[in-house]
């Protein structure tokens, strides 16, 4: 990479967590023009930071959860890579949760650096943050604090965001500019997609109940059902398949998206959501779909709630006050809402009838 590049945006995350900061990053590359721009993302987000960030130098890196010994030449690559050009400014967008990332993100350069808070400092030793704390006692070093709340419509992260973007342009982003799009064409077809499966079982709500609360969605024989995931949930997506069967529900099919992109324009083209809190809620919701986002509480008010109108209806079991908080603890009742819930929520989020997503049933 040449020595050109003005700005670079570090976002290796997954692709829900890249969908929130999808905005905030727009918002960077119009300051700062899309050839001054580079963009740090795991390969799996490549196809779609590549289609909503166009002439943008896009860096694609591994994501790599399973611990950093078993990625040691990855990491040594990617770093090798991050060093081998120096923005005049550096905007981190994740929080570093692992030892992987906290390397990688010490090994760029810069002369201004923008980073949030990380949250893990409430639960961690302050031990494990050394090398976090190397990097940000840098020369031209920005630390955002973390918000401890979020005005209407965004959740926490979305705020985060707004006063980043806002620090590092100079000037107040609104709620509403900062609130995630997608190039994505919107249509209508006669499709529900549900997405069932969290990225941890607690997030996760049980497919008998799922399999009830769509029988108890009126006209449900109009639709078509999609079940969609990755390739190795196919197994998970045909179980959910025999619960419809069992609640006489037969017109029910499975796709596996082969790309992030792909999976993207899918939900564009669906009459309704049902999800769980995944990337899935975070795309229907950028989307404006009606959509009925099935939440446990797993670190309530982080990532979600949050809305782009009506149409999106957040269903949580009851939680107490205390239990609203940040810790993974938190919640982790999904299965105590009740499937009426989720199909009320649905027929609440489709009786929206302004645009283009707009339906009912």
């Amino acid at each position: 990479m040449n020595q050109s590049v003005k700005l670079a945006i570090f976002k290796p995350d997954g692709l829900g967590d890249f969908v929130l900061a999808l905005s905030g990053i727009r918002l960077l590359v119009e300051r700062f023009g899309p050839e001054n721009t580079a963009i740090v993302v795991t390969r799996t987000v490549e196809p779609l930071a590549k289609s909503e960030c166009p002439g943008c130098r896009i860096i694609a890196i591994p994501y790599t959860p399973s611990g950093l010994r078993r990625n040691l030449l990855s990491l040594w690559r990617a770093r090798q890579a991050l060093r081998s050009f120096e923005p005049g400014v550096v905007v981190s967008m994740r929080h570093q949760r692992d030892r992987f990332y906290q390397l990688l993100f010490s090994a760029m350069r810069w002369q201004r650096c923008y980073v949030i808070e990380n949250l893990l400092r409430k639960w961690l030793p302050p031990s494990y943050f050394w090398l976090e704390n190397r990097s940000f006692q840098r020369t031209g070093t920005n630390v955002i604090d973390f918000p401890i709340d979020a005005p209407e419509g965004l959740c926490l992260e979305l705020e985060a965001h707004r006063r980043m973007v806002s620090s590092v342009i100079g000037e107040d982003v609104s709620v509403d500019a900062i609130k995630p799009t997608l190039s994505a064409c919107v249509t209508s077809e006669p499709i529900l997609l549900v997405s069932p499966l969290g990225s941890i079982p607690e997030k996760t709500y049980p497919f008998p109940k799922l399999a009830e609360a769509i029988a108890q969605i009126p006209r449900i024989h109009e639709l078509l059902v999609v079940l969609c995931g990755s390739r190795r949930q196919a197994t998970a997506l045909e179980s959910l398949r025999r619960q419809l069967n069992q609640v006489g529900i037969s017109h029910a099919e499975i796709r596996c998206s082969d790309t992030v992109v792909e999976f993207v324009r899918f939900v564009g083209t669906a009459q309704a959501v049902i999800t769980v809190d995944t990337a899935a809620a975070h795309i229907a919701t950028s989307l404006d779909k009606p959509t009925a986002v099935i939440f446990g509480g797993v670190y309530y008010g982080l990532y979600g709630p949050w809305s782009r109108s009506s149409r999106q209806q957040w269903v949580l079991p009851p939680l107490e006050t205390e239990q609203r908080a940040l810790h993974p603890s938190a919640g982790n009742e999904v299965g105590c809402i009740a499937p009426s819930e989720i199909a009320s929520a649905l027929r609440r989020a489709l009786a929206v009838s302004s645009g283009p997503a707009a339906g009912s049933l």
